[in-house]
This record gives C-alpha cells, sequence and structure tokens, in this order.
C-alpha cells in the first residue's frame, strides 16, 4: 500500500509543479569552465493504466501506476561546431524499467559541415521516424507509440547504442534534401535491465541470466520529398548478441548455457504527410534473426490538432512473430500476433504540462510481456490508459 500512497504523491507533485517553465540556462563563464553556456531540460510523466480479460503490462488487468517516465538533460557547445550532451533516464512500465536511473545518451558531436558529422559516445539509434524522439512525450498525441514498429517490451534494447556515428545530409535541390545517418558499436548490456528479452529467457527456464558485449550496427536514409510535408525513410539496424543463462538439467543439476542470437536485422519503410492541421503516418517492418521464421509488422494513422490546445488520432496496427501469421485469424496462435485499434486524445494545460487518455482494443497477445501473459489470456483485450506530462 505505502508504494501506490509514494507514486500517487509523485502524480501530485508533477501537477502542482506543472507551470510554464522553458529551458534552465547555466552560465559558467566565472568559474572558467570550457563551455560557457549549459542548457538544462527535464521531464517527469506519471500515468494509470487498467486492461480488460489480459494483463497487457504487469499488474495493468488489477489497474498500476507503474506507467512513468523521468529525465535530465544537460548540453553545450565547446566550440561552434562542437557539442556535448547528455541525458539521464528512468522510466517504469509493468514489470519493465523499475524506476533505475541510467545513462539514456552522452554525446560528443562534430559537426564538420552540413554534409558530414561525427557523433560517439552513447548514441540513440535512428529506427523508424520517432524511435529518437519516444522519450519526449510532449511531442507526440499519443501515450503509446504504434506496437507492431515500436514495441515497448523491446525499449531497452533499441533505445540507445554504444557507438560511432557518421550523419549529414545533402540538398538535391528540386528533389529535396536527403539526410543520412550510420554507426556501428557495441549494445549496451546491463543484467540489470528488466528487458523482455530478459524476460523470455527466464520464461524457458533459465536464471542467473549476464550478457556478453554485443555488437549492434545501423542506418537510416531520410528524404525531405519536393512536396512540402511529405518525408520517407529507410531504417536498418544489425544486432547479434550472447547471453550465458544458468539452466536446470534433470540428474545433473545448473549448467551454464550460452545464449546466442544473431544476424538480428530490423528493417524499417516509413512514410509521414503534414497537411496544415493533419498528419499522416504508416511504417512497415521486417525482423529477421537467423534460425528463426520472419517477423513483419506495420500500421496506419491520423492526428488532427483540433485547436492549439486539443488533438486528437488514432492509428491501426498489426504485428507477426510469423509472416504467415499476419492476418491473425488462428486464436490458437494468438501469442504469436497482435492487432490493435488505438484511439487517444492529448490536451495542452501549459506550454510545459500536458494531460493524455488513450485505448487499446487488441486482438492477439503477442505484444504484452511476457510475465503479464497466462494460460487463461483471451484473444482479446481492451488497455486504458491516462497520463500526465510536465517539462522545462
Amino acid at each position: 500500500m505505502n508504494k501506490y500512497i509514494t507514486k500517487i504523491a509523485m502524480v501530485l507533485a508533477a501537477l502542482f509543479m506543472a507551470v510554464p517553465v522553458f529551458a534552465i540556462e547555466l552560465d559558467t563563464t566565472e568559474i572558467g569552465f570550457p563551455i560557457e553556456k549549459i542548457e538544462m531540460h527535464g521531464f517527469f510523466a506519471q500515468g494509470y493504466m487498467k486492461s480488460s480479460n489480459n494483463s497487457i503490462f504487469g499488474e495493468s488487468h488489477d489497474g498500476t501506476l507503474d506507467l512513468r517516465d523521468f529525465g535530465v538533460n544537460f548540453s553545450g557547445y565547446l566550440t561552434e561546431d562542437i557539442l556535448l550532451a547528455v541525458q539521464f533516464m528512468g522510466y517504469s512500465l509493468g514489470d519493465q524499467g523499475g524506476d533505475k536511473i541510467n545513462l539514456h545518451y552522452g554525446i560528443f558531436d562534430y559537426n564538420y559541415s552540413d554534409q558530414l558529422g561525427f557523433r560517439a559516445g552513447r548514441v540513440r539509434v535512428p529506427l523508424g521516424l520517432y524511435n529518437e524522439t519516444r522519450d519526449i512525450d510532449m511531442l507526440r498525441t499519443s501515450i503509446f507509440l504504434p506496437q507492431s514498429i515500436y514495441p515497448e517490451t523491446s525499449r531497452d534494447y533499441f533505445a540507445s547504442t554504444d557507438a560511432v556515428s557518421l550523419y549529414g545530409g545533402f540538398d538535391l535541390d528540386v528533389l529535396g534534401f536527403l539526410s543520412y545517418q550510420t554507426h556501428i558499436g557495441k549494445l549496451i548490456n546491463d543484467d540489470d535491465l528488466t528487458s523482455d528479452l530478459t524476460y523470455t529467457f527466464r520464461g524457458l527456464g533459465f536464471y542467473d541470466i549476464h550478457y556478453e558485449n554485443g555488437n549492434s550496427a545501423g542506418a537510416q536514409l531520410l528524404w525531405d520529398t519536393p512536396l512540402q510535408g511529405l518525408r520517407a525513410a529507410w531504417s536498418w539496424r544489425r544486432i547479434d548478441n550472447t547471453a550465458i543463462g544458468t539452466v536446470e538439467v534433470p540428474g545433473v543439476g545448473p549448467l551454464e548455457i550460452p545464449i546466442t542470437v544473431t544476424n538480428h536485422c530490423n528493417q524499417v519503410w516509413s512514410v509521414e504527410y503534414q497537411i496544415d492541421k493533419l498528419t499522416l503516418s504508416a511504417e512497415t517492418s521486417r525482423v529477421t534473426i537467423d534460425g528463426l521464421p520472419d517477423a513483419t509488422g506495420w500500421y496506419a494513422g491520423a492526428n488532427y490538432e483540433i485547436t492549439e490546445k486539443f488533438s486528437l488520432g488514432g492509428n491501426y496496427s498489426r504485428y507477426a512473430y510469423d509472416r504467415g501469421n499476419l492476418s491473425g485469424t488462428n486464436p490458437d496462435l494468438m501469442n504469436g500476433f497482435q492487432n490493435t485499434v488505438s484511439l487517444y486524445g492529448k490536451y495542452n494545460i501549459t506550454p510545459s504540462w500536458v494531460v493524455k487518455a488513450q485505448v487499446d482494443m487488441n486482438r492477439g497477445t503477442a505484444l504484452n510481456q511476457n510475465f503479464s501473459r497466462s494460460v487463461g489470456d483471451e484473444l482479446e483485450s481492451m488497455l486504458f490508459a491516462v497520463k500526465t506530462s510536465w517539462s522545462f
């Protein structure tokens, strides 16, 4: 009971602190710090969710306050072309996150020219149109991004990576503008992260799971077309990872076994069209892993800004672990697919304080947190969520 009182107090604190403040700028000239001015931003978001029939995230069937994000970031220019930036962030989503604060990103960014830039450190992963900004809750109308492309169960894996990165862009004259990003580096493997991958291994009977340093590589091409408001993108990421897990073998006892994921490739094709106050978007993905069927997902959605303060939106998405079951017509395979209709709205109380609501109508359970699934799960379920976000 005490933990829920604490969480409710956090929600009330967020509401009372929600005043229209903006970036905090720290002047360091008097102390001789090499960066003259440092900008500081922060955010806090708290929500509540409840689901019917199945528990989708943690104990959502009973209602839960484990829907929370918070973070703070600092940035400043060392020279005109060199940016240093860092963000610390924590979150809680059902069984994931656990409010543990981690280094979300920390970069050295050298912008040599418009065509070529260099980043090193913990960089955000460009996958689809919205992965790099998914932690900025204020930017979108929905509480959750479409799970078929941006599954919350893989959030820890796809947020950022320790890597070196090249980026830039080219003016194509009448053909628009083409920008690119590419990176190569190491996965962020933290044994304490409550990621869905860890849950998957535990569900197979493994315990004392430790991750070795996996590899990560990726690229993105983003085309701002000549038609105003229309942009398209292709994103790709490859992961190779190994974990060591302990499993009980009858007659033998505990045995350490390597768990290897090789050639895990994710490709996403994206398009977005903004027409005045209406935004249309659609994305599709294909995931390949050696030895497993190809997974796929897609969504199409729309968002409309009714007034400066109030916006509404919705999307329809489909996902399947096996492309052959994308239709989601076989209820015996409901853990392998998920079709979702999402409706949501956002109200801007102040420029720095918003409230949101979202309803998801699901068929299938493929994107539920693994520890939330049970033998008695039903084919269809609903998730209702409300959330308030404050930023400065």
